[in-house]
């Protein structure tokens, strides 16, 4: 119960921006890259191309955690371990889920065979 709050509470903190469709242009800051010199852009650097995205979503998450969830980081050591083991019993449980629908599936087109060739066998 306590991780759904705070499930909810993140889900409302940030409601407007996963509710909604976001356009950004940036033509001009792409323009403004392309006209400066090689030591401005070593200066003012503010290209993407080469941003580490790995390490920004690392850290992003940790803030969430944080600042967000107000969770301490002491402990990310267990909720990685937690995540895993949930991560993995998920699959399972989607595994078993399919295999249970398979199964009954299977069981229908036997038994329907079964009546198929019962009657292709009666006098």
């Amino acid at each position: 119960l306590k991780m759904y709050k705070k499930i909810e509470y993140a889900n409302d903190l940030l409601k407007l921006f996963t509710t909604n469709e976001w356009k950004f242009d940036n033509s001009n800051t792409r323009e403004l890259w392309s006209l400066l010199s090689q030591e401005d852009r070593e200066t003012f650097w503010f290209s993407f191309e080469e941003f580490d995205w790995k390490s920004y979503m690392k850290y992003n998450f940790y803030g969430i955690r944080k600042h967000i969830l107000h969770e301490d980081l002491s402990n990310l050591t267990s909720a990685l371990s937690k995540y895993r083991k949930l991560f993995w019993l998920h699959k399972l449980c989607i595994f078993l889920i399919i295999y249970v629908i398979f199964k009954i599936c299977w069981f229908f087109i036997e038994y329907s065979n079964f009546i198929v060739m019962s009657k292709k066998n009666m006098p």
